[in-house]
């Protein structure tokens, strides 16, 4: 049984590995995109919240999955 656990965790878990590269390819990428570049991100909640209620401003969240393909 355990050989059987090693061996489909290799199957499944070599293919991801050598996509580990293409991943980071990715987010570069993503991370180029205008409506990235062109915002002032505030990546910290207690810093946005102090300059949204200083500019009277909305928080807007932007979540993503830095592993997403």
């Amino acid at each position: 049984m355990k050989l059987m656990s090693v061996a489909l965790l290799c199957f499944f878990a070599v293919p991801l590995l050598a996509q580990a590269d293409g991943f980071e390819e990715k987010y570069q990428e993503k991370l180029k995109k205008d409506f990235i570049t062109k915002a002032s991100w505030v990546m910290k909640l207690d810093e946005a919240q102090a300059k949204a209620r200083e500019q009277k401003k909305l928080i807007v969240g932007y979540f993503t999955r830095s592993y997403a393909p």
